[in-house]
């Protein structure tokens, strides 16, 4: 979506450690537990392959989703209320946005299947923004920095990922290709 993707995935540090936490203490409250904890152990690293893999999204285009269906902007959307041409600037201060990962990844042994229900959630708080909205839909956005947190959750059971980095300072000028449409 924007011109250079920034991937969710190159923002994470070693993660094995906190997969490896996750999955054994969500394997200790069930039935099966040696047999699922064995394996998973054995496949740790696939398990936190797939975590990765899921994460190879783009950071701007997912906050973009995000503020194009923000309640605030809906009217932005209706060609009734702004019709063609409009243009629009807006400026947004210091807020945060959630950009939760669903890896949905399944653990089969012979004929047992373990879902694997992991959530990674990504808190950007994103010190100010400039959108611009050409005929109802998001097509640039200028971002300066970010300070992003990371979780991996499973059911109750959450930790901490390890990022390369807190603050991440960004090129500025993002293109959106296509411009995202504004729903109203």
């Amino acid at each position: 979506m924007a011109d250079s993707p920034i991937l969710l995935s190159s923002l994470l540090a070693d993660t094995r450690g906190a997969v490896d936490e996750v999955v054994h203490a969500k394997a200790a409250e069930r039935p099966d537990a040696a047999l699922l904890g064995k394996a998973l152990t054995r496949l740790g690293d696939a398990v936190d392959g797939g975590v990765r893999k899921a994460c190879n999204k783009d950071l701007v285009g997912l906050l973009v989703e995000g503020w194009g269906k923000a309640m605030e902007l809906r009217g932005y959307g209706d060609p009734a209320k702004y019709p063609p041409p409009h243009t629009t600037r807006m400026f947004v201060g210091k807020h945060p946005m959630k950009v939760s990962v669903d890896p949905e990844l399944t653990l089969s042994i012979g004929t047992l299947k373990f879902p694997l229900e992991f959530i990674v959630e990504f808190v950007a708080t994103v010190n100010a923004v400039r959108l611009t909205i050409v005929d109802g839909a998001i097509t640039d956005v200028d971002i300066g920095t970010l300070e992003v947190g990371a979780k991996l959750r499973w059911g109750t059971t959450e930790v901490p990922l390890p990022l390369k980095t807190r603050e991440i300072k960004l090129p500025g000028h993002f293109g959106i290709t296509p411009p995202f449409a504004i729903p109203h």
